[in-house]
């Protein structure tokens, strides 16, 4: 088998088992569900849900936190009108 080959083996058996580990379920929530039969889901409650973004705040690629300012601007928009549903 030549080196190349190895390698593409490797790369391969290693791909298809990242691929296995992050289609697998999640642990089971301890006590199981509640009592009516719903599962909370973390960043959402009866009245609030939290939306989360990841972004490049310094250094070369900073200018990308634009992105981020304008989603906080809009957020405060649509909550100041009263909401998704308001």
């Amino acid at each position: 088998m030549t080196k190349s080959r190895s390698v593409g083996l490797v790369f391969g058996v290693l791909l298809g088992l990242a691929l296995v580990a992050c289609s697998a379920p999640g642990p089971a929530t301890p006590g199981g569900p509640s009592s009516s039969g719903s599962v909370a889901q973390q960043g959402i409650d009866n009245k609030v849900i939290t939306i989360g973004l990841a972004t490049v705040m310094s250094g070369p690629s900073a200018s990308a936190s634009q992105i981020a300012e304008g989603a906080k601007v809009y957020l405060d928009m649509v909550n100041r009108t009263g909401g998704v549903n308001g």
